[in-house]
């Protein structure tokens, strides 16, 4: 490949773009495991980030869609961190990011390395908070079944429910109140219209 004849050539695994961004967090980015394994044996560090604060494991956490999570099980075996906090977006964990973009073998990867189900970001939210915001219904069942709550509440003191209804997540929203024994809502959009709170 590209990458291989490139190395051979001299290329420096150090060098960065612009953004700060180095090939081997590109490599994670885009969910290739062969060119980050290549980059990995020709020096790449695993936890050397971006001037955003975003480390490798954070970018295969939101881009990763194998279906066990492969890129980020191999990151973790590598010693990249579970619990790295992206400190330019919000002091989000790889959980949070996988959450956020519904991403469930790699949210179950990242529990079974030991990340926290109730750990907030900067913001207060929770990994259940930012499937509710993007209307990751997967994710929020799994949540649930790993022992999550339903009903906590992020730095507003919104619930995962509130937070659906307010951003129109909905098919969290119906699956929430139905698991929460709540009347269906016949508009469906969370708010309060009569007393059925």
């Amino acid at each position: 490949p590209l990458v291989d004849a490139l190395l051979q050539a001299g290329a420096s695994v150090a060098s960065r773009a612009e953004d700060g961004n180095n090939a081997f967090l590109q490599a994670c980015r885009g969910g290739s495991l062969p060119v980050a394994k290549l980059l990995r044996s020709a020096g790449c560090a695993v936890d050397v980030g971006n001037d955003e604060g975003e480390l490798p494991i954070h970018a295969a956490s939101e881009g990763d869609e194998s279906p066990n999570g492969r890129l980020v099980r191999w990151l973790l075996a590598e010693g990249a961190e579970y619990d790295a906090v992206h400190t330019g977006n919000s002091g989000r964990t790889p959980l949070h990011l996988a959450c956020y973009m519904d991403r469930v073998a790699v949210a179950k990867c990242l529990l079974e390395a030991g990340a926290a189900l109730e750990s907030p970001d900067e913001d207060g939210n929770l990994p259940i908070h930012l499937a509710a915001d993007t209307d990751s219904l997967d994710t929020v069942k799994w949540i649930k079944l790993a022992g999550g709550s339903l009903e906590v509440v992020n730095g507003e003191g919104k619930t995962p429910m509130e937070v659906a209804a307010e951003e129109e997540s909905t098919d969290v929203l119906k699956w929430l109140r139905a698991q929460l024994g709540m009347p269906a809502d016949d508009d469906d959009d969370g708010s309060d219209s009569s007393s059925s709170w």
